[in-house]
Protein backbone atom coordinates (compact mmCIF):
# COMPACT_ATOMS: atom_id res chain seq x y z
CA UNK A 1 0.00 0.00 0.00
CA UNK A 2 1.11 3.63 -0.70
CA UNK A 3 0.85 6.49 1.82
CA UNK A 4 0.29 8.75 -0.36
CA UNK A 5 -2.25 8.09 -2.07
CA UNK A 6 -0.97 7.83 -5.73
CA UNK A 7 -3.83 8.91 -7.91
CA UNK A 8 -5.59 5.92 -9.68
CA UNK A 9 -3.85 5.33 -13.36
CA UNK A 10 -5.58 6.29 -16.44
CA UNK A 11 -8.03 4.33 -17.93
CA UNK A 12 -8.79 2.61 -14.45
CA UNK A 13 -12.88 2.49 -14.23
CA UNK A 14 -14.68 3.79 -11.81
CA UNK A 15 -17.91 2.53 -10.41
CA UNK A 16 -18.33 0.66 -13.64
CA UNK A 17 -18.99 3.65 -15.43
CA UNK A 18 -16.21 6.57 -15.17
CA UNK A 19 -13.34 6.14 -17.37
CA UNK A 20 -10.58 7.86 -15.93
CA UNK A 21 -8.00 10.30 -18.72
CA UNK A 22 -5.85 12.01 -16.68
CA UNK A 23 -5.16 13.48 -13.35
CA UNK A 24 -6.49 17.07 -13.12
CA UNK A 25 -5.46 18.21 -10.00
CA UNK A 26 -4.76 17.05 -6.28
CA UNK A 27 -4.59 18.89 -2.93
CA UNK A 28 -4.38 18.11 1.04
CA UNK A 29 -8.35 16.63 1.05
CA UNK A 30 -8.40 14.93 -2.42
CA UNK A 31 -7.11 13.91 -6.23
CA UNK A 32 -9.49 15.63 -9.36
CA UNK A 33 -10.01 13.32 -12.54
CA UNK A 34 -11.22 13.93 -16.26
CA UNK A 35 -13.06 11.15 -16.88
CA UNK A 36 -15.58 9.77 -19.59
CA UNK A 37 -18.57 8.71 -18.53
CA UNK A 38 -19.71 5.73 -20.63
CA UNK A 39 -23.79 5.95 -19.64
CA UNK A 40 -23.48 10.20 -20.81
CA UNK A 41 -20.98 9.54 -23.27
CA UNK A 42 -19.85 13.07 -22.27
CA UNK A 43 -16.43 14.05 -20.06
CA UNK A 44 -17.00 15.10 -16.60
CA UNK A 45 -14.38 15.55 -13.76
CA UNK A 46 -14.93 13.44 -10.86
CA UNK A 47 -13.26 14.35 -7.54
CA UNK A 48 -12.14 11.88 -4.96
CA UNK A 49 -11.81 11.80 -1.24
CA UNK A 50 -8.15 10.99 -0.98
CA UNK A 51 -6.65 13.11 1.99
CA UNK A 52 -2.16 12.95 2.43
CA UNK A 53 -1.15 10.27 4.02
CA UNK A 54 -4.36 8.10 3.38
CA UNK A 55 -3.20 4.01 1.97
CA UNK A 56 -4.17 2.90 -1.23
CA UNK A 57 -4.75 -0.74 -1.63
CA UNK A 58 -3.09 -2.55 -5.23
CA UNK A 59 -7.25 -2.86 -5.70
CA UNK A 60 -7.71 1.09 -5.71
CA UNK A 61 -9.52 0.81 -2.39
CA UNK A 62 -8.87 4.16 0.07
CA UNK A 63 -8.38 3.04 3.91
CA UNK A 64 -9.78 6.03 5.58
CA UNK A 65 -10.10 4.81 8.52
CA UNK A 66 -6.34 5.03 8.74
Amino acid sequence: MSPNPNPLPADWVLADRFVIRKVLGRGGFGIAYLCYDQLRSDLVVVKELAPLGTPRSHDGILDLDS
